[in-house]
């Protein structure tokens, strides 16, 4: 009996020790499932990842493609553009030589006519002075002659315009000197005398006079101050301090002459007689500098020999200032050109 429960005890132990081992395995095999299902989980998730990256990299491939062309166009416009502006250059510069070539042959001609209107006008003046004379010879003898035909051009042997080269003692051109002398005015530190400038002739004549300085109204001579002006006509000295001589020119074959401010060249039709700077009194804030009229100084002039300074009148040179006068066109501190024309 009791040999039968001992059996009993060890079949009974076996029994349970053989369903453990079974619960055991059925444990192992969930689990292997979980983690061949995490696996599974993983894979499908990498391959997700891998096919986003594969479209992203094939968008950022078509992008790097769809750049370089546009680059090889720019670079194909770039090159297309720059033969055609090489293109435009080398036909302005071509049409420029071509224009300075047609200047050049125009400048020839006018040089051709200029020298021909010379001589033209040399004859016209020597026909006409002849022709005065015969006029003069006539009237004086009481000769009567027939009607001339050159009288019905209303034509005056004696006419043309006369004006005076400030700064200079000889004229240009056709032009003939009909007297050099100095530049004078009256001091414009004191009351009274005139305001304009004089030409007076170099070779003064007097006739009744009262000795001494009676201190009426005076005249002195005008000395530069200050000036753009050149100093190629007084061996390159300063100008300040020196008197300023003047010549009055005097052209035959001329009805009109004009001063223009503020230009060095004429109109169309009129000849440069000369140019320079507008020159006056100085402006100042006191009661000692009173007004003068404006002169045309040439722009490059001559001093009077052995001219210093002493009892003067000075002259400035003149400056654009803008409040009513309009900049542009003008420029606040210039020094205003001018120019003398004749026609």
């Amino acid at each position: 009996m009791a040999s039968l429960f001992i059996i009993f005890l060890v079949v009974v132990a076996s029994t349970g020790r053989h369903d453990a081992l079974k619960l055991s395995d059925s444990k192992a095999a969930d689990v292997q499932d979980a983690q061949a299902s995490d696996v599974d989980k993983l894979r499908v998730q990498f391959q997700v990842q891998i096919g986003a990256m594969t479209l992203k990299f094939d968008s950022l491939k078509q992008e790097n493609n769809e750049n370089q062309a546009r680059i090889q166009s720019l670079q194909q416009q770039m090159a297309k553009s720059e033969a055609e502006t090489k293109k435009v250059i080398n036909e302005q510069q071509t049409k420029l030589v071509e224009q300075q070539t047609k200047l050049d042959q125009q400048q020839t001609k006018i040089d051709s006519l200029s020298t021909q209107n010379s001589a033209l006008t040399s004859q016209l003046t020597d026909f006409f002075t002849t022709l005065h004379k015969q006029r003069s010879a006539n009237n004086s003898t009481n000769t009567t002659v027939g009607a001339d035909p050159i009288a019905t051009l209303q034509i005056d042997a004696t006419g043309g315009v006369s004006y005076v080269r400030w700064g200079r003692t000889s004229c240009v051109g056709v032009a003939t000197v009909l007297y050099k002398g100095f530049a004078a005015s009256s001091r414009p530190s004191k009351n009274g005398g005139g305001s304009d400038y004089l030409c007076l002739h170099d070779a003064p004549q007097w006739q009744v006079v009262i000795p001494g300085v009676q201190g009426e109204s005076d005249l002195v001579g005008v000395e530069y101050s200050t000036g753009p002006f050149r100093t190629i006509n007084n061996g390159g000295v300063q100008l300040l301090n020196n008197d300023m001589p003047c010549a009055v020119c005097h052209v035959q074959t001329r009805s009109h002459q004009i001063m223009i401010p503020g230009r060095y060249t004429c109109p169309a039709g009129w000849t440069v007689e000369y140019w320079g700077y507008l020159v006056a009194s100085f402006t100042s804030t006191g009661t000692t500098d009173k007004k003068s009229s404006f002169l045309c100084l040439d722009e490059a002039p001559e001093v009077v020999p052995g001219s210093s300074a002493g009892f003067l009148h000075d002259i400035h040179s003149v400056e654009i200032r803008c409040s009513a006068l309009h900049c542009p066109p003008f420029v606040d501190g210039n020094e205003p050109t001018c120019v003398v024309c004749s026609k």
